[in-house]
């Protein structure tokens, strides 16, 4: 489990998928499984922001008509969270060229000062960021089987401002890939938005 923060400026992609053979109307409780591959080095990923995203979890599950159940449950929620740094590179130049100006440049023998016309200098621009993912697997527990696969993915920003809204958009957009209620029936939840 992890904290997934989002910056509001990039959006969150999101893809799932479903086994066509389950019989989701089977399933009514669940339990939330241990989180996996979680670097406990990453201040990101603290203890709060794992606890945030476990509640998130339970109240997506449960606002479905699931019931949280260690005893025997009928889907395990399986969490993966990933954090990706990313380093960009790439040489930029000022729009103004050739102009007409001061020059300060370093030489062989030193520095030099120039006036007259020339070309401005290139320059190297570094852009860092993060990218998280944040999966989330249904598991069958009586046929050990996956039924039901949701992945989000977005930039993180490195202090958020409200982890805990932060936090509630990326589960919320995994979940509403998720059609299926907990009902006697196979039901669906209405996609009309």
């Amino acid at each position: 489990m992890v904290l997934l923060i989002w910056s509001a400026c990039n959006p969150i992609r999101v893809i799932s998928d479903y086994d066509l053979r389950a019989d989701f109307s089977q399933y009514k409780t669940f339990a939330l499984s241990e989180p996996r591959d979680v670097d406990p080095t990453d201040p990101l990923l603290n203890q709060l922001n794992q606890n945030r995203l476990r509640r998130e979890i339970t109240e997506q599950m449960e606002q479905r008509g699931y019931t949280q159940s260690d005893d025997d449950p009928d889907l395990a929620v399986n969490i993966y969270v990933k954090i990706t740094p990313y380093h960009e590179v790439y040489v930029a130049r000022d729009y103004h060229l050739p102009y007409w100006g001061y020059y300060r440049y370093y030489g062989h023998w030193g520095y030099y000062r120039y006036w007259g016309p020339g070309w401005t200098p290139m320059r190297d621009i570094v852009r860092e960021y993060q990218e998280g993912t944040l999966v989330i697997d249904l598991v069958d527990t009586k046929e050990n089987q996956l039924v039901w696969h949701g992945v989000s993915v977005g930039l993180l920003e490195e202090l958020p401002s409200d982890p805990n809204a932060l936090i509630r958009q990326a589960v919320k957009a995994v979940f509403d890939q998720y059609p299926y209620v907990a009902s006697n029936e196979n039901s669906m939840i209405s996609t009309t938005k």
